[in-house]
């Protein structure tokens, strides 16, 4: 999940991860093109990022829609998000 959903300053992604996993957390415009990547690693439990609107060349993006990716071993969730 992330919160606040929409958000302007920054967003705040949780996942929990029951095993010891590789993780990766991306940012992904409507296109399907890949904005930047918030986190790779390996862990277990609980976790929260955040995430400012930047893409991965220090540049706030646009207003609209945008997607989460969380990628772990065990599976993979999308989590629609709003920037304003």
């Amino acid at each position: 999940q992330n919160y606040p959903n929409p958000f302007s300053e920054q967003t705040t992604i949780s996942f929990n991860i029951s095993g010891d996993e590789l993780v990766s957390v991306d940012i992904y415009d409507i296109a399907g093109k890949k904005l930047t990547k918030l986190f790779e690693d390996r862990v277990s439990g609980n976790h929260k990022i955040t995430w400012n609107g930047i893409d991965k060349n220090g540049r706030k993006l646009n207003s609209g829609l945008y997607f989460i990716s969380i990628k772990a071993e065990s599976g993979q969730s999308i989590i629609k998000v709003v920037l304003h």
